[in-house]
C-alpha cells in the first residue's frame, strides 16, 4: 500500500539565524580587507555612508573636482574629516551637470574647485604638460584655453595619424568635413543624418585599414538623439565576430576623462539662423578636442558654427594648420635671472609669487578664454612700429639711411593768368532789362559794323521819349 508522505517540518527561525551569520561574516571580511588597505576609493556620497564610519583618514583626494557640485564635494570633509585635502580637476573643462534650471541659476553648478580658484585663497598648481595628444591636436587648446601654458610632453613621431583618412596634408592629424545637411529636431535633442552618414563612411574606411582595433575608435556627437541614430547605423558596419557595443558613441558630457586613438565627431547643428546651441560653451569644445590621442575628424557645418566665436578661431586655426600656414606663436617670455645665493626665504617668496601671478592669469584666461592673455601693441597706421627707435611709435630709427628719392624741393606750378571781365551796363538808366534773371545772356555781336547800329538806333528811341 502507497505510504503518506508526511509533510516537511519547518523550523522557525533557522534560515534567517544563518542569514544574519552570513552577512555579519561578509561584513567582518570586507572591513579586514579595508583596514589592510593604503587606499580606498569610492565616490563622493558613497564615503558618507555608515560602511566607513569606523575609518579615520590622514588625506582625502578628490578627483575630477570640477565636475563635482559644492554639495557631493562636501560630504568626505564634513562626515569623514581629514588633515588634508587635495582637489583635482580642470575648470576648463566641463562644470558639474545640474538638470534644474532653477539650480543652476542660483549657483549649484559652480564645484568647490572652482569657487576656491575664483576667490584666489588658495594657489592653484597646474600641471602644465600633456601626455595624451598630437601636439597640433592640443595646440588651440593649450593657446586658447590655457594662455600658453599647458605644453607637450611627447613628439609628433609617436603620434602618427591613422591610415585610411584624407588628412590634410602630410603630419596634420585634423581633418574638418564641411556638412550641408539640414538639422532635425527630436523632441528637445537635435540629430542630422547627412552627418551621420558621413561618420559612417569615416569609420568604414578606418575598419578597412585593419590598423585601429574597434576600441581604439570613439565617436562623439553633443546630442543624445544623434548618438541613438550613430549607434543604429554603426552597428551593420562592425567587422565580423566583433562585438558592437565595443565601438564606443557618445556624447561628449560622458566622454570627458576619456580617450582614443582616433576622434570622430559630429557638430549636429546646420541652420540659417546661425544657432548652436550648448556648442557655444567653450568647455565643451575644450572635451572634445583634447580626447584624441593621433587623430581627429570634425565634421560639421562650417557656416552655422563660424557665428560663435570660439567655433570661429578655431576653423581660423584649422585652415592655417591644414595650408601648412605658420600659426601665431605664443609670446615669448623673458627667462628669470635667478640669484645663485639667494636665501631659503628670498626663494620662498620668488616662488610664491610666480604662482600668485600663474594663478591670476589661469584666472583670467578662465573668464575671458578669447581676450585674456590677447596682448597686442598698438601700432601707428601712419608708420610701421621700428624696434631699434627705442619703441617709439611711428618714428624711425636711427640706423635707417634713405636712399633715393628728390634732393631739391618740388617747384610750385604757377596758376594760369586770368583776364579781368568787363562789367556791361544794363540798357538805358536804372533800368533792367526785360528779362528773367534765369534767362541766359545774348551771344555777342557777330561784326563791328552791326554793333554800331545798334547802338544808333538806341539813342535815337531814347531821344524819341
Amino acid at each position: 500500500p502507497a505510504r503518506s508522505v508526511p509533510p516537511p517540518v519547518r523550523v522557525k527561525g533557522k534560515g534567517k539565524g544563518k542569514g544574519k551569520g552570513s552577512m555579519k561574516a561578509d561584513f567582518e571580511l570586507q572591513m579586514r580587507i579595508l583596514q589592510d588597505a593604503d587606499v580606498i576609493c569610492t565616490t563622493t556620497i558613497s564615503s558618507g555612508g555608515d560602511f566607513f564610519s569606523k575609518f579615520a583618514f590622514a588625506g582625502v583626494l578628490v578627483d575630477e573636482a570640477a565636475q563635482a557640485t559644492e554639495l557631493a564635494a562636501v560630504v568626505p570633509l564634513i562626515l569623514r574629516g581629514s588633515q588634508r585635502l587635495v582637489l583635482v580637476g580642470d575648470q576648463c573643462q566641463l562644470p558639474p551637470t545640474v538638470q534644474s534650471t532653477e539650480a543652476e541659476e542660483r549657483g549649484l553648478s559652480l564645484s568647490l574647485y572652482s569657487r576656491l580658484v575664483d576667490g584666489g585663497g588658495l594657489t592653484p598648481f597646474l600641471l602644465d604638460t600633456q601626455y595624451r595628444s598630437h601636439p597640433m591636436i592640443a595646440e588651440f587648446s593649450a593657446k586658447t584655453f590655457y594662455a600658453g601654458r599647458l605644453k607637450s610632453g611627447v613628439k609628433a613621431e609617436d603620434r602618427k595619424a591613422p591610415r585610411g583618412l584624407q588628412w590634410p596634408r602630410d603630419g596634420c592629424p585634423i581633418a574638418f568635413v564641411d556638412s550641408h545637411g539640414e538639422e532635425g529636431s527630436e523632441g528637445e535633442s537635435k540629430f542630422n543624418n547627412g552627418e551621420a552618414e558621413i561618420v559612417c563612411r569615416i569609420v568604414q574606411d578606418v575598419f578597412y585599414q585593419r590598423e585601429l582595433e574597434i576600441t581604439e575608435i570613439g565617436v562623439v556627437t553633443p546630442y543624445v538623439a544623434q548618438v541613438r541614430i550613430l549607434k543604429r547605423m554603426l552597428r551593420n558596419l562592425v567587422p565580423e565576430g566583433t562585438d558592437p557595443d565595443l565601438l564606443e558613441v557618445a556624447s561628449v558630457d560622458n566622454f570627458q576623462g576619456r580617450e582614443k586613438d582616433l576622434i570622430v565627431f559630429s557638430a549636429v547643428r546646420a541652420n540659417r539662423t546661425g544657432t548652436v546651441g550648448f556648442l557655444a560653451d567653450w568647455r565643451r569644445l575644450n572635451v572634445m578636442l583634447t580626447r584624441a590621442r593621433r587623430g581627429i575628424v570634425i565634421i560639421g557645418n562650417s557656416r552655422t558654427l563660424k557665428t560663435d566665436e570660439t567655433w570661429g578661431k578655431w576653423l581660423e586655426f584649422y585652415a592655417k594648420a591644414a595650408s601648412g600656414r605658420a600659426r601665431t606663436p605664443s609670446p615669448e617670455k623673458k627667462k628669470q635671472v635667478i640669484d645663485p645665493n639667494e636665501t631659503p626665504e628670498q626663494r620662498e617668496a620668488r616662488l610664491k609669487k610666480e604662482r600668485v601671478e600663474a594663478a591670476r592669469k589661469l584666472s583670467m584666461a578662465i573668464r575671458f578664454p578669447g581676450l585674456a592673455m590677447a596682448q597686442k601693441k598698438d601700432r601707428s597706421r601712419s608708420r610701421s612700429f621700428s624696434p631699434v627707435g627705442g619703441g617709439v611709435t611711428g618714428g624711425a630709427d636711427k640706423l635707417t639711411k634713405v636712399k633715393g628719392g628728390r634732393t631739391a624741393p618740388r617747384k610750385k606750378t604757377p596758376s594760369p593768368v586770368r583776364a579781368p571781365i568787363k562789367k556791361v551796363k544794363e540798357v538805358g538808366i536804372g533800368r533792367k532789362k526785360g528779362t528773367t534773371e534765369f534767362e541766359p545772356p545774348a551771344a555777342p555781336a557777330a561784326s563791328g559794323g552791326a554793333a554800331a547800329k545798334e547802338q544808333a538806333a538806341a539813342k535815337a528811341k531814347a531821344k524819341a521819349k
